[in-house]
């Protein structure tokens, strides 16, 4: 579970700027940003192979939600890392677009996408009762993409941090990501939950009452799950100006600029 936020061509600026939490398990291990493929820069997977969120030296980015399931996953699918890693090597939105477009959606355990590339973003629902993906696109603006679609009532944290982005755009819109990158971790590493009685736990579901408080935090903690790393890029039809990342959770990890000049060389 992750959750991507896309400030849009907000505020009358041009380009797309994402800040992004990784949720998972502690003892899966991962590997910060690399070059995956030529002009492919992600972070890796370690144990299932793919990536979470990455960026195309055209200015592409991908990244992945897990659609939540409160009966858990299906080991036997596919890894879903794979369908960002694809989608990344396709070079530019178009090809990308048509990647995903083509996938069938019964193979993967459930999952959500969002795509762009600074002047174009969509977002991208697989769910494994249907092989069709469905795609949309996205109006300029503050998008929050959690563990469900856009907008889900069932999922209100993504309303809580939307409403927060919004507040942050207000404010910082104008300014490069390098100057914003403070203000970004703040918002990513907020433990602000829900009170319990307001929550809903679907009848049999392997999650408890508490563990779905915890996972409506923006940075989550709990025994043995939560937020491991956070991502902030900066990208246009033209490229990736800025890449940053935390390589632990952002309410007491730092974030460091990714090299880009070295990994984006063909």
């Amino acid at each position: 579970m992750c959750t991507l936020i896309a400030l849009h061509r907000v505020a009358g600026a041009s380009g797309t700027l994402v800040a992004a939490n990784r949720d998972e398990f502690y003892a899966r291990p991962t590997r910060p940003p690399e070059q995956l493929a030529p002009r492919v820069v992600a972070g890796v997977d370690v144990s299932q192979g793919g990536t979470w969120l990455g960026v195309h030296a055209s200015g592409l980015f991908v990244g992945l939600t897990n659609q939540r399931s409160f009966g858990g996953r299906d080991p036997s699918k596919q890894t879903r890392g794979a369908v960002v890693t694809d989608a990344l090597a396709a070079g530019g939105l178009d090809a990308s677009l048509q990647v995903v477009a083509g996938l069938d959606a019964r193979e993967y355990n459930g999952f959500n996408l969002l795509l762009g590339d600074g002047d174009r973003l969509f977002v991208a629902y697989a769910r494994p009762e249907q092989r069709e993906v469905e795609l949309h696109p996205l109006a300029p603006g503050v998008h929050v993409l959690g563990n469900d679609r856009l907008q889900s009532p069932d999922f209100p944290k993504a309303a809580r941090i939307a409403a927060d982005a919004e507040q942050h755009v207000a404010t910082h819109a104008s300014m490069l990501l390098r100057d914003q990158v403070e203000p970004l971790r703040t918002l990513l590493a907020s433990h602000t939950q829900p009170e319990l009685t307001t929550l809903h736990v679907p009848a049999g579901s392997v999650f408890t009452a508490e563990l779905v408080q915890a996972l409506e935090a923006t940075c989550i903690h709990t025994p043995h799950y939560g937020t491991v790393s956070a991502t902030l890029l900066a990208v246009s039809p033209t490229g990736v100006s800025e890449y940053w990342y935390a390589d632990g959770p952002p309410c007491r990890t730092a974030f460091r600029p990714v090299p880009l000049s070295a990994l984006l060389l063909p």
